[in-house]
């Protein structure tokens, strides 16, 4: 077996990693990087392998820097399937579009600005055709890849329908059966909406995140305290809450906590407004998944014919206008925006009317990776560079890390420990430093394996 490293190493965005096992070669996902360096784009539109020698790519979840560049993967020859669960593959094609779109309006701006012709990585058309090749599978049903070649999702926890990619096989090589599992993004117990993430033991050789590598979480606990304090707050002051947040997951979390603190009396009703087309079309993908939630979520809402994703209070914008008339609303109002790192999206917009408003809240709730908006602000800068406008930021900035849906150093380390048979770990998804620290700290939990940190293109032979 050979790995080779072509994305997401020693960085967190971009994930791919190409598995080549008795002359056949299968891709662990395919995404976008995802900030707007001229390197990027660059990646973006180019593979460090020759698609048509795929034969499989297996999926792990569907968010952008895992799933992005599948339809560029088609348009440069790729002729084999995708596999991933099923809610990933309504997902990750809505997902798709949307990066489409987001692409063809670029190019006419550009077109617009300098006269330039800029061709899209790829179209909606081209998006569609891929996705006529994605198979949707449950959890734990057993793939025939090959003839002595397997593979199995198993829940990842970290988004509706994210997959842990199991494969077993027999290496012609040595004719040694072998047991290799990558994590995706591996989530974290007790999250609100999902079960929790599988544990799988019997892993060999471990392709691992490591996003939050070197930090420990605040404990979920905390989350329904800190909105309460925060949200009032800024209400009784007569501000407005800003959230940036994924259309995906992030934003369904979201709902369904305020939905619960609203309907618990915690907080007062305040409208919420969802300026995310692409988050309503999620909202309706997962009122067809209601089997994935938790036990508790199921009881809470479902079973007393409730729905987080309703409410009078809860309004969903669509069209360009609606989304404008927000920042003229008069009154107290929660707006939740895409994108999660502000690297394009509605908030923005929202941002130049509200950041220099005192009285208004930016509530940060997810990773914000470098060269990004969400970054500097993070920074709590005087002032942020918003389309060569400078706007001064006054309201207050905090960031809140326990709803993460990443594990962290302590969730990663427990998970390793329970891997009798490990050899050997491949830190992915994460920064150096922080992949530094995971990377001692397996060493000290397991002593007699190898813990790598590949570069970008680094090949590996097992």
């Amino acid at each position: 077996m050979k790995i080779k490293f072509c994305g997401a190493a020693q960085e967190v965005t971009g994930s791919q990693h190409l598995l080549s096992i008795n002359g056949k070669n299968f891709l662990l996902d395919c995404g976008f990087k995802q900030t707007n360096s001229d390197s990027d784009l660059i990646y973006n539109r180019n593979f460090l392998f020759d698609p048509e020698m795929l034969d499989a790519v297996l999926l792990s979840h569907a968010h952008l820097d895992h799933c992005g560049n599948i339809p560029n993967l088609y348009k440069q020859g790729f002729k084999g399937s995708v596999y991933c669960t099923k809610p990933t593959k309504d997902l990750s094609r809505l997902i798709a579009l949307d990066a489409a779109k987001l692409q063809a309006q670029a190019a006419a701006q550009i077109y617009k600005v300098y006269g330039t012709i800029t061709e899209p990585i790829y179209k909606d058309t081209d998006v569609e055709y891929a996705w006529k090749n994605v198979i949707g599978v449950k959890y734990y049903e057993e793939l025939q890849l090959d003839k002595n070649i397997k593979a199995e999702f198993h829940n990842a926890g970290h988004i509706l329908g994210s997959g842990q990619i199991v494969l077993k096989f027999k290496d012609e090589d040595d004719g040694q059966n072998k047991t290799l599992l990558f994590t995706g993004d591996y989530g974290r117990r007790f999250m609100p909406l999902l079960q929790d993430p599988d544990i799988y033991t019997e892993a060999e050789y471990l392709i691992c995140e490591s996003t939050y590598g070197n930090g420990v979480h605040t404990d979920i606990s905390t989350v329904f305290d800190d909105f309460v304090w925060l949200i009032k707050d800024v209400y009784e002051r007569g501000g407005k809450v800003l959230i940036p947040a994924f259309a995906l997951e992030r934003t369904q979390e979201l709902l369904y906590i305020l939905h619960w603190l609203m309907e618990q009396g915690r907080l007062p009703k305040i409208p919420i407004f969802v300026d995310s087309p692409l988050a309503n079309q999620m909202v309706e993908v997962y009122e067809d998944y209601k089997e994935y939630f938790d036990e508790e979520s199921r009881q809470e809402f479902y079973k007393r014919g409730k729905n987080p994703f309703k409410a009078e209070y809860i309004n969903y914008i669509e069209g360009i206008e609606e989304s404008k008339m927000l920042n003229g609303y008069k009154g107290q109002a929660i707006i939740i925006a895409g994108s999660g790192m502000l690297s394009g999206g509605r908030m923005i917009f929202h941002f130049m009317h509200h950041l220099p408003n005192s009285k208004n809240l930016v509530l940060v709730v997810g990773f914000m990776a470098g060269e990004t908006l969400g970054k500097q602000l993070l920074e709590q800068p005087s002032d942020l560079m918003i389309f060569k406008e400078l706007v001064p930021v006054k309201a207050q900035i905090e960031s809140l890390d326990s709803l993460s849906g990443h594990a962290d150093k302590l969730d990663l380390l427990n998970y390793i420990e329970k891997m009798p048979k490990l050899k050997k770990v491949f830190l992915v998804h994460g920064q150096p430093e922080k992949m530094e620290v995971l990377r001692a700290e397996i060493l000290k939990l397991k002593p007699g394996i190898e813990v790598l940190m590949p570069v970008l293109g680094e090949e590996i032979q097992i």
